[in-house]
């Protein structure tokens, strides 16, 4: 359970460095809000696996977040709507006019980044937890 947990944080982190990289150019905030989107969706599956319940086919951060509970860290909800909308919205050329804000701006940006990094360090301690207690009951 703590490996699979672990395998989804790791794909959540190559998303938060992706992140970290577009950041610093605010032409591609909308790539970048994407993988803020991904990064925490990994994430809240990584917690889904700890949690020992079955991960639900969605990109829908509200319902894993749901499904997760009680989460390992603290997500607004208002965050995991608005990620959640950007997820179709911002993938599509057709669809960039839908965004319901427009484009991110580079603050939004930069509070995905932080929500994330947060939300991953949360996480990835509670594996440790989870991984340390199964070493203590099967010695």
């Amino acid at each position: 359970m703590t490996e699979q947990a672990k395998a989804w944080l790791d794909r959540a982190t190559e998303d938060l460095q992706a992140l970290a990289l577009l950041e610093k150019n605010p032409d591609l905030n909308r790539v970048a809000a994407f993988h803020a989107q991904q990064g925490l969706e990994k994430a809240l599956k990584a917690a889904v696996v700890l949690k020992g319940s079955p991960i639900p086919r969605s990109h829908d951060l509200v319902r894993l977040a749901a499904v997760a509970d009680p989460l390992p860290g603290k997500l607004e909800d208002n965050l995991l709507i608005e990620l959640t909308s950007l997820y179709t919205e911002s993938r599509y050329p057709a669809d960039v006019g839908l965004l319901p804000g427009g484009i991110p701006s580079s603050a939004a940006v930069q509070r995905y980044h932080g929500a994330l990094t947060q939300f991953i360090a949360e996480v990835g301690a509670a594996i440790a937890r989870a991984g340390a207690a199964k070493e203590r009951s099967h010695p």
